[in-house]
């Protein structure tokens, strides 16, 4: 799914993320929290929270914080999951 958000929006549309990740509602929070934190792109994690707070995933679980070590981008990050965003 990372790999896919990355491809946005050269090579995949907003409209088939949002389908997919529609249907990933059972999610490892803990499992999520290693991968995001291993991920090298702001972008990417960004939409990911975007996508999951959407579709009302357990994104409440994740620490947000600990995704990134910049603080600016760590408060960005959290605004991005509370923050409504239009497509």
């Amino acid at each position: 799914m990372l790999e896919l958000l990355d491809e946005l929006p050269e090579r995949e549309s907003f409209h088939q993320v949002d389908a997919l990740m529609e249907g990933l509602s059972d999610l490892s929070p803990r499992r999520l929290q290693s991968l995001l934190e291993a991920c090298a792109s702001v972008k990417v994690k960004r939409l990911f929270l975007f996508f999951a707070d959407r579709h009302r995933h357990a994104c409440d679980r994740l620490d947000v914080s600990a995704l990134i070590s910049d603080r600016a981008s760590a408060s960005s990050l959290k605004a991005a999951g509370s923050t409504p965003l239009t497509i």
